[in-house]
């Protein structure tokens, strides 16, 4: 093999791994980023709780829930953040710990289905009420942060009991369709690679829920349900308007 035949192969093997190691990646990112804009994702994060507040409270507190007005239930239990099985064990330990608990607020974007099942279980199990509220007052000193939001599997938990208190006006009650996460990996030129993918699934955990909580309103609940499935869990999250609360009795009061 002569010398240029040699520098041939090491310049195609280079121009091979630049694509692979940087050119490709490159291409991906902008590609999902392009996704992300055309559909208008919405993250929710200008709703949740304020990150200095998330580390210097635990995930579920109690608190004040407050309307904008000014007027509080006190001593309730807030969960806020994202639902995954830390957050449920945490939030399944507090509330055992926590027996004079009877209400449960809600700040949460959403988060795993199965581990809002367990939860939105032991909320129906205990009979307890839910509520989402303008703005929380956490702490000995009171600490305000703001609430109003519950999207997705948050859904799940504030239905699962058959009071639900509707603690301000600002509320975003929201949701869209379910859906499961899978990932493949595989080697390429000494690399690891992987591809994640989701895959939209019917909401049998969502179903679950309301069985169990067996409300007075579990057909209109069902009908929510019904109305937002279709909705791609990579679009905008549908939320209710005043009407629409009303419509599919999200509050009882």
């Amino acid at each position: 093999m002569t010398i240029k035949t040699s520098l041939t192969y090491i310049g195609i093997a280079t121009l091979t791994v630049c694509i692979f190691t940087i050119l490709l990646p490159f291409v991906t990112v902008k590609s999902i980023g392009n996704y992300q804009k055309k559909h208008k994702i919405e993250t929710f994060e200008q709703y949740l709780t304020h990150p200095a507040t998330l580390e210097k409270f635990a995930r579920t507190s109690i608190v004040d829930a407050c309307k904008i007005e000014g007027e509080c239930l006190e001593n309730v239990a807030l969960f806020v953040g994202d639902i995954n099985k830390q957050s449920a064990d945490d939030f399944i330990e507090f509330i055992n710990k926590h027996p004079e608990v009877d209400t449960v607020c809600l700040n949460s974007g959403g988060g795993e289905v199965s581990d809002a099942l367990r939860m939105s279980r032991l909320i129906s199990e205990r009979e307890l009420a839910t509520c989402m509220a303008d703005y929380y007052k956490i702490g000995l000193d009171k600490t305000t942060t703001r609430g109003g939001i519950c999207g997705s599997a948050c859904n799940m938990l504030l239905l699962s009991s058959k009071t639900r208190i509707q603690q301000g006006v600002d509320l975003r009650f929201a949701g869209h369709s379910f859906a499961r996460t899978g990932k493949a990996t595989f080697s390429l030129l000494w690399l690891d690679w992987s591809i994640v993918d989701t895959f939209t699934e019917e909401p049998v955990d969502f179903e679950e829920a309301l069985n169990i909580a067996d409300t007075p309103d579990k057909q209109k609940h069902l009908d929510y349900l019904s109305e937002v499935k279709d909705i791609s869990h990579l679009d905008s999250m549908k939320i209710l308007s005043n009407n629409e609360l009303k419509k599919y009795r999200i509050f009882t009061q």
